[in-house]
C-alpha cells in the first residue's frame, strides 16, 4: 500500500467541519494523527482548535479527550480525538461525534486518491505504449511481405503519424479535467454570489443558493454566468 502524505488537500473540508463540530458539540479542539513505526507511534497530520498532543493522546484518562479509529481500505490506521473543557461535556457530545467521525474516516481514506489516479494513469499509458507498438510492428511486418506497395517508406510513415494522434483515453482525460475546472469554477463564482446575497438580503445559506438556480432556470442561463451578473451588479452599487 501507497503511503499517503499529510490532509493538505482536504483541509479547507477539515476546518468547515471543525467550525460546525465546535458549536454543536462545545469541543475546544480536534486533531487527526497517523499511525508510524516510530516513537510514539503517532504523528499529528492536522489538528484545529485547542492543541491536542501526541502524548495526550495516549494517556487520554488524564483530560476529556475523545478518541475515534480512522481506517484506510477498512484497516484502522489512524486516529481522530476531540478535546472538551470538560468530562462530562465530551460525553454529552459523543452521539454527535459518532456521525462526525463517518465522514471524516471517508476523507481520510481518500488520502489514497492520487495514488489510485497515478496508477491508472501509469497502466494506461503502458497499455498506449504496447498498443502504438504493437500496430507499428504489423504495418512494417506487413508493408515488407506486400511487394505491390510503390512506395513502403512513405505508407509506413503515414502509419507512424496516424497511431501517434492523440489517443481517445488522452481525448477523455482532458474533458474530464475540463469539466472539472469548469465547475470548481462555477463553484467559487456561486460561493461569493451566495454571501453578497446573505448580506444584502438577510437570507440562509440555502435561501441564496436556491434563489440563484430560480434565476438560472428562468433566464435558462448558466448557474455561473448569474452568479457572475449578481456580483456584477452588487460591485457597481459598492461603488456608485
Amino acid at each position: 500500500m501507497t503511503k499517503p502524505g499529510p490532509l493538505q488537500q482536504f483541509e479547507n473540508s477539515l476546518k468547515a467541519l471543525a467550525q460546525v463540530i465546535f458549536r454543536e458539540t462545545q469541543a475546544t479542539g480536534y486533531a487527526i494523527f497517523e499511525l508510524t513505526s516510530a516513537d510514539p507511534g503517532l504523528n499529528r497530520v492536522f489538528g484545529i482548535g485547542a492543541p491536542i498532543p501526541e502524548m495526550a493522546l495516549l494517556e487520554k484518562t488524564a483530560r476529556a479527550i475523545m478518541v475515534f479509529p480512522l481506517h484506510t481500505e477498512g484497516v484502522p490506521d489512524g486516529y481522530l480525538a476531540f478535546s472538551f473543557g470538560a468530562h462530562h461535556t465530551a460525553r454529552e457530545a459523543e452521539t454527535a461525534l459518532s456521525r462526525v467521525v463517518e465522514v471524516i474516516d471517508t476523507i481520510w481514506a481518500a488520502r489514497h486518491t492520487d495514488a489510485h489516479y497515478l496508477s491508472l494513469l501509469n497502466r494506461l499509458r503502458q497499455l498506449e505504449a504496447r498498443l502504438v507498438d504493437s500496430k507499428i510492428v504489423d504495418r512494417a511486418h506487413g508493408l515488407l511481405a506486400d511487394t505491390k506497395e510503390p512506395d513502403v517508406i512513405d505508407a509506413l510513415l503515414r502509419h507512424v503519424r496516424t497511431v501517434l494522434r492523440p489517443s481517445s483515453a488522452n481525448r477523455t482525460l482532458e474533458s474530464i479535467v475540463q469539466e472539472l475546472e469548469d465547475e470548481l469554477e462555477e463553484r467559487r463564482v456561486t460561493s461569493q454570489a451566495k454571501v453578497l446575497l446573505q448580506a444584502a438580503h438577510a437570507l440562509s445559506e440555502e435561501q441564496a443558493y436556491t434563489h440563484l438556480r430560480l434565476l438560472s432556470r428562468k433566464s435558462r442561463r448558466r448557474l455561473k454566468d448569474v452568479a457572475l451578473d449578481v456580483m456584477a451588479q452588487y460591485t457597481l452599487e459598492a461603488t456608485a
